[in-house]
């Protein structure tokens, strides 16, 4: 028996101590297999990227770097003179985004022409800040393409352009355009067409996603304009066959997948944050990369599985929500950030058959005008669609002309504040007036 047993404190003491050991112990273990399945999984992933014909190393070191252009600074300082200050909206801009947003909205969506005067404060918009509409209109036609700040490292920090500055003014040029039409003055809405569509143009160049969301909300808007312009003519519609939404989509999500694999990599930890954070960042990096390692093979299964639907993915949303269901629970930086992509492919296909359709609608006024200004029995080659299962269909009668479109996709997760073209397009047609004599014309 000891007679001298230990203090109580000294025992307590020891059991502390080996418990620390022991912890510290298990986290350095845990961080060093975490550390390899970390570091295999990447390069397994990289190597599947690869093969797919898309490096992410070779991605980012492709990535260029520009400053901004003349053309991009007066568009900027053009925005903020209208209001359109990056961050917030001030005046003129901010009473008037709404109502003018509606009268775009309301015109656009029409299914026939005719388009109506805008409301008295949206026209008072349009003449008090003409000048400056014109500023905008002669750097996009005049002048070089826009070209915006863009660095080839560091991408989850890298520079944007003001995203919502370019969107206010599609929109401007948009009212603007359908101010003229509801006048009968179809060249000044042509201009502001071909100012906006040369604005999509130069954001289509830019690698991120985000910048092709925004270009497929920019194309829209003089893709809807042309729809009520007689005599625009086969050069717009090459222009609009020439954009193809889904290339930049793709390209979108590898910019995606190479940001992610730049945070993996440790891109967002700031070597200038305190000590604690430090050290939280460096215990918990093992488990982020192999979070951004499982995140990219998601992101590249999604992206096979679209491109592999084609131009036209009727089902792609189920089939891509099924890879994402596959994200594994403790994953929560794929569950968080990947869902959010999932419809941009979606996006693309609707916008590529709104395109689509403003050409088949220029088409059909081409066959018109041929004809003599009546709309002809049928239009050759109208049917024919990118979607190789769509099919358009021209119709004419006593009393109208319309095309058609047999396979409308959804698309499900739009603000109540987006403009959505219609699939589908109307023109009465006046019943012909017979000879002084005559009975009335059976002409169909």
């Amino acid at each position: 028996m000891n007679e001298n047993p230990r203090p109580a404190w000294k025992r307590g003491l020891k059991i502390l101590v080996t418990g620390l050991v022991a912890a510290a112990a298990l986290i350095a273990v845990t961080y060093g297999v975490l550390s390899v399945a970390a570091a295999r999984r990447e390069k397994a992933v990289l190597a599947a990227w690869a093969q797919a014909g898309r490096p992410l190393d070779a991605f980012v070191a492709s990535l260029p770097v520009t400053e901004p252009n003349a053309t991009a600074r007066k568009l900027e300082e053009t925005a903020d003179a209208l209001g359109m200050v990056r961050g917030e909206k001030k005046e003129p801009w901010k009473s008037i985004a709404s109502p003018l947003n509606e009268y775009i909205n309301a015109e656009l969506e029409k299914t026939g022409p005719g388009v109506a005067a805008p409301p008295e404060a949206v026209a008072a918009f349009l003449r008090d800040q003409a000048p400056l509409i014109e500023r905008v209109r002669a750097a996009l036609l005049d002048g070089p393409p826009p070209v915006w700040e863009e660095r080839d490292r560091s991408l989850y920090g890298a520079p944007l352009p003001g995203l919502l500055q370019i969107i206010g003014i599609e929109r401007i040029l948009a009212a603007d355009a359908l101010e003229a039409l509801s006048r009968g003055d179809a060249a000044s809405a042509m201009l502001d067409a071909d100012a906006g569509w040369r604005m999509g143009e130069a954001m289509e160049t830019r690698p991120e996603l985000i910048s092709a969301l925004i270009t497929m909300a920019s194309f829209r808007y003089p893709a809807g304009i042309l729809r009520h312009v007689d005599g625009a003519g086969e050069t717009w519609r090459r222009r609009l066959e020439g954009y193809v939404p889904r290339e930049s989509v793709a390209r979108g999500w590898e910019y995606e997948a190479a940001s992610m694999l730049e945070l993996g990599r440790g891109g967002l930890f700031d070597p200038a944050q305190g000590p604690t954070r430090r050290l939280r960042d460096r215990i918990t990096r093992p488990y982020v990369r192999l979070s951004v390692a499982g995140s990219l093979g998601t992101m590249l299964e999604m992206l096979e599985t679209a491109e592999t639907a084609g131009p036209c993915p009727e089902g792609l949303e189920a089939r891509i929500d099924e890879v994402i269901q596959r994200i594994p629970s403790w994953n929560a930086l794929a569950k968080l950030a990947i869902p959010n992509t999932a419809s941009s492919w979606q996006r693309a296909h609707r916008l590529q058959l709104d395109l689509e359709l403003t050409g088949k609608i220029l088409l059909a006024k081409e066959a018109r005008d041929a004809n003599g200004g009546a709309w002809p029995d049928a239009v050759p080659g109208i049917e024919a669609s990118v979607c190789p299962e769509g099919r358009w269909t021209y119709a004419r009668s006593a009393g109208r002309v319309s095309i058609t479109y047999d396979r409308v996709p959804r698309f499900n997760d739009l603000k109540p504040s987006a403009l959505v073209l219609p699939m589908t397009y109307e023109e009465p047609i006046a019943p012909a007036v017979p000879p002084a004599g005559r009975g009335p014309s059976s002409r169909r």
